[in-house]
């Protein structure tokens, strides 16, 4: 432990964060993301004709989302409540100011609460649409539930970030459905909560039940030797178990 702090926290406070300014920062901007960009349309190509399950799901809940958001503020007034099945279930018209199911993690002031939920839902957006695409092609399990996670997150986003209630002062999630189970009321909520809560909840599955992750061979190359075959030269690496190896040009 004493080593530790001693000898590896300075350490990595002289060499790696230097290097990472230094090294690591103008290589992203300068080599890194040109080919991003330079590759961005085929990529992106690419990556549709193999995702077209989970980019039609999640458009397709964003589109009834905001379309069952839109029909609701357009139909009822704030606060108005319609019974569907008495004394169970009601649509009505609110405004939620804080996160999912009007939970704000006990933050009191309105503007550090809504400034904390774009920045983290942002956060959560890179990550998991990072997330979806490389599990482009594979479980589908997977890749139902990021699409869904993507789709309740972006929905809500859009109207922390747009809808403003009626009184104009602050901006609010549009929620619609309400439950009463003996007495007690349910949170009220919309479309993009059922997506999300759902979509962890099939998350919290998939990874503890069915998730393998691929093997990978460790370890550092131990014989390295050109050799010819008859037809070409090939360089021949022998890595843990697996041998690599590459084509050369005939000579």
């Amino acid at each position: 432990m004493k080593k530790f702090f001693k000898e590896k926290i300075p350490a990595f406070f002289k060499q790696k964060i230097p290097h990472f300014f230094k090294v690591s920062i103008p290589w992203f901007f300068t080599k890194k993301l040109p080919q991003v960009f330079k590759h961005l349309p085929k990529n992106t190509w690419n990556y549709m004709k193999k995702a077209r399950l989970e980019l039609v799901i999640l458009l397709a809940i964003l589109i009834v989302d905001i379309m069952v958001k839109y029909t609701i503020q357009w139909t009822l007034d704030p606060h108005q409540r319609v019974s569907i099945i008495s004394g169970f279930f009601y649509i009505t018209r609110v405004y939620n100011t804080g996160a999912a199911f009007g939970t704000t993690f006990g933050i009191q002031s309105y503007m550090t609460a809504r400034t904390f939920l774009l920045i983290f839902t942002s956060i959560s957006l890179v990550a998991f649409f990072i997330a979806m695409y490389r599990f482009r092609g594979k479980h589908k399990l997977a890749r139902i539930t990021f699409a869904m996670i993507i789709a309740g997150a972006l929905g809500n986003f859009f109207d922390r970030l747009f809808i403003r209630i009626p009184s104009g002062q602050y901006f609010g999630v549009r929620d619609m459905f309400a439950f009463v189970l003996g007495g007690w009321a349910a949170p009220i909520f919309n479309i993009a909560d059922v997506a999300l809560v759902f979509g962890v909840i099939l998350f919290a599955v998939y990874f503890i039940f069915m998730y393998r992750p691929t093997p990978k061979i460790m370890g550092p190359v131990i014989e390295k030797d050109w050799k010819w075959n008859g037809e070409a030269w090939n360089l021949e690496m022998t890595a843990g178990v697996e041998n690599a190896s590459i084509k050369d040009k005939k000579e």
